[in-house]
């Protein structure tokens, strides 16, 4: 997970909710000043960005992601995960025999979109209701989930901030995996109240997403399935 210092106190709320689930956690603090004391827990592991690669925005989340083994989650910093995340997400990755990348939020492309945040042709939302499991072209990272047998990330899929949703994305149909989008119900998954709703990808760039729009017309998109 990373995060930024506006999203402090709902970072703990996304802790409070995931660590019971988890055997470890790694946050990537981008420009904290400081280590808040929440995050001196056994099962967490800091790395500030002063003191590594500096600021990686939301690929933060993806730092170390060379030495993953097993079960990779990534979050969002806030989001208020259910006490049943983490089960339900390794039971789809099982049922489809760890031949797919799984997530609870995502999209379907249109051919030459002319704008990634408004010009699609279906959209799944991890705070509403899907109710049914879906293959898609793009997945949300922030609920995200996969077994390291499927997939080997690496920072270099990575070739810019802030739109790792699509760089992921891309890695994937590169690599012909398949993305499935589960079903949910409706606030299974919550958003927390305390974080500042001015400070997000979507917020800052759906206005302007010429670069998100130009990376998904970079390639062809294809829906890719497994049993």
């Amino acid at each position: 997970m990373a995060s930024m210092p506006s999203r402090e106190r709902s970072l703990e709320e996304t802790l409070n909710s995931i660590l019971p689930q988890c055997d470890e956690v790694n946050v990537y603090l981008n420009n904290y000043d400081h280590v808040p004391s929440f995050l001196r827990h056994g099962k967490i592991r800091v790395y500030r960005s002063q003191d590594f690669i500096g600021d990686l925005g939301d690929v933060g989340k993806f730092f170390g992601c060379d030495s993953w083994n097993g079960y990779a989650f990534t979050i969002d910093d806030k989001i208020i995960y259910p006490p049943d995340y983490v089960s339900t997400m390794i039971a789809a990755i099982e049922k489809h025999k760890r031949k797919a990348v799984v997530s609870q939020h995502g999209r379907i492309l249109k051919p030459f979109s002319k704008s990634y945040y408004h010009d699609h042709l279906q959209s799944v939302r991890c705070l509403d209701e899907n109710p049914a499991d879906l293959f898609a072209h793009v997945l949300g990272t922030g609920v995200m989930a996969f077994h390291t047998d499927t997939f080997s990330v690496k920072l270099g899929h990575f070739p810019s901030t802030n739109m790792s949703d699509i760089w992921m994305s891309i890695a994937l149909q590169k690599a012909s995996i398949p993305v499935l989008l589960l079903k949910h119900p409706a606030r299974w998954i919550q958003l927390s109240q305390l974080h500042d709703k001015r400070y997000s990808i979507s917020a800052f760039c759906s206005g302007n997403d010429k670069p998100q729009t130009a990376a998904v017309n970079s390639i062809r998109w294809t829906i890719r399935t497994c049993p």
